[in-house]
This record gives structure tokens, C-alpha cells and sequence, in this order.
């Protein structure tokens, strides 16, 4: 079959209607499923909690996560500032 361009009246130049792209079909894993890009993120965040589960258990049992609670650093120590200056005006009861 032949694919003709056709030529609208007042256009620059033809418009030309394409054979469709043939379909490629997604890859298939070693059970017979299809592997969508959906499948493949929610595969990969999957991995990503099974791995940090096995880390921390690592970390646990080789001591490596510390004899006290954790304490988050402040991200500026300006943020310390405040922090003991709004603590000092507490006490002084300002």
C-alpha cells in the first residue's frame, strides 16, 4: 500500500501521513511476565528498602550504630544560635 501526502489548500507544503511504527513489545522476564517501566521503579524501590533493611541489620550487629541516640546536626549553625539564645530568654523568663 502506498502512502500519499496531501496538500491542504493555503499550507506551505504537503502533509505527509506515516506508516505507524510497528509495535515493539516490552521484555519479558525468565517467569513469561512483562517487564512495564512501572514494574521496573516499583522493582528498584523495592531493592532499595531490602537493601537498607540488610544494612542496618550489618550495622546493628557489628556495633556500628552508636551507645547513644542519634542527635541530627543542624543543617546551619545559626540554627544553634537561636536555639540557645531562645533557651537563655526562656530562663530569664522573657
Amino acid at each position: 500500500m502506498r502512502y500519499q501526502g496531501l496538500r491542504l489548500a493555503g499550507t506551505a507544503g504537503p502533509i505527509v501521513i506515516r506508516r505507524p511504527r510497528p509495535h515493539v513489545p516490552s521484555p519479558v522476564t525468565a517467569s513469561g511476565k512483562r517487564l512495564t517501566v512501572r514494574k521496573f521503579v516499583y522493582h528498584m524501590i523495592q531493592n532499595t528498602i531490602y537493601k537498607n533493611g540488610q544494612f542496618s541489620t550489618l550495622y546493628y550487629a557489628l556495633g556500628y550504630d552508636g551507645t547513644e541516640p542519634y542527635a541530627a546536626p543542624f543543617p546551619n549553625p545559626i540554627y544553634a544560635e537561636v536555639k540557645m539564645q531562645l533557651a537563655e530568654a526562656k530562663e530569664k523568663g522573657e
